[in-house]
C-alpha cells in the first residue's frame, strides 16, 4: 500500500526546477493537507489558519499550514519583490502576529540525494 503522505511528497519534488507556479504547488499542498486531516480525523489548520491562508489569498499570496499542525504556524509566499505591507496589515487586523522572516540571500537548497547538508554553512 502507498503511503498517505506519498502525494504530498511527489509534490513538493515537482517544486524542484519550477517556480512558476508556485502558488499553485502550495495551494495543492494546502489540499493535500486537508485530505490527511480528514484521514486521520484530525485537525491541521484552525480557524486562526483558515483566516492566515484566506488574507493571504485575497492579497495575492500563496499560504499554507506550516509546522506539525495544531494552529500554531503558517507562511504565506510570493514573488520575488513583492510588497508584503498589505499582507501585513490584514494578519494584524485578524490578531494574526506577522513574523519578520525572508528567505535566505542565498536562496533555497533542495537535497535530493541525501539527508545531510552539503554545503558546511547549512549544518548550523
Amino acid at each position: 500500500p502507498r503511503s498517505t503522505l506519498f502525494p504530498y511528497t511527489t509534490l513538493f519534488r515537482s517544486v524542484i526546477g519550477n517556480t512558476d507556479n508556485v502558488a499553485d504547488i502550495v495551494a495543492a499542498a494546502r489540499a493535500l493537507l486537508g485530505e490527511l486531516a480528514q484521514q486521520r480525523a484530525s485537525i491541521i489548520e484552525t480557524p486562526e489558519l483558515t483566516e492566515l491562508v484566506e488574507s493571504a489569498l485575497k492579497t495575492g499570496w500563496a499560504a499554507k499550514s506550516s509546522g506539525s499542525g495544531g494552529g500554531d504556524c503558517g507562511i504565506a509566499v510570493g514573488p520575488a519583490g513583492r510588497d508584503d505591507r498589505e499582507l501585513e496589515r490584514a494578519w494584524i487586523s485578524a490578531n494574526i502576529r506577522p513574523l519578520p522572516l525572508r528567505v535566505s540571500p542565498r536562496g533555497q537548497k533542495i537535497l535530493t540525494d541525501s539527508a545531510r547538508p552539503t554545503d558546511p554553512r547549512d549544518s548550523a
